[in-house]
């Protein structure tokens, strides 16, 4: 069953973030994940929003995201994200 990736994204580094976003989609295309939005400016509806990016991310099954997010390739450029951004990362289960 699909499963959605949702990462809330406050940038402190943008220089290097944009070294990580440089590299994102060839990984992401690779292991077969789909990029469905991004936003810098999302509009909350209710609540208060605190992040500088959403991005959510579909994948075929819980097992394709685990080896994508685990894989050499995607490793080598998370470091960027993770030195330059302070990220909330959700996965949640799609519905038949």
């Amino acid at each position: 069953m699909t499963v959605y990736a949702i990462a809330q994204l406050r940038i402190h580094d943008p220089v290097r973030f944009d070294t990580y976003v440089a590299g994102f989609m060839p990984v992401l295309r690779k292991y077969g994940g789909q990029l469905l939005a991004t936003d810098n400016r999302p509009n909350a509806i209710e609540g208060h929003w605190e992040g500088d990016r959403i991005v959510i991310l579909a994948f075929q099954d819980r097992d394709a995201f685990t080896t994508w997010l685990e894989s050499a390739d995607y490793q080598e450029i998370v470091k960027h994200r993770l030195a330059a951004a302070d990220t909330t990362f959700l996965l949640v289960q799609g519905v038949a």
